[in-house]
């Protein structure tokens, strides 16, 4: 389960990590958690024409862009 901002702040704070540390790894884990969600949730239309690449999805936004 992802957590929310406020029980991830506080944890956080608790051990010490910076501000933006906080922000950058609550953002990380909610990307990847929506991509995770999108690619087991995909609906297909016509699976006669369509094929879907799984991994082309979790893969839609890179993590190291979040700075």
């Amino acid at each position: 389960m992802i957590p929310t901002a406020e029980d991830y702040l506080k944890r956080m704070l608790k051990l010490g990590m910076s501000s933006s540390e906080i922000m950058k790894g609550f953002a990380k884990r909610h990307v990847e958690e929506a991509l995770k969600q999108a690619s087991e949730q995909v609906y297909v239309l016509d699976t006669v024409f369509c094929e879907i690449d799984r991994d082309s999805i979790l893969n839609a936004y890179p993590l190291n862009l979040i700075k």
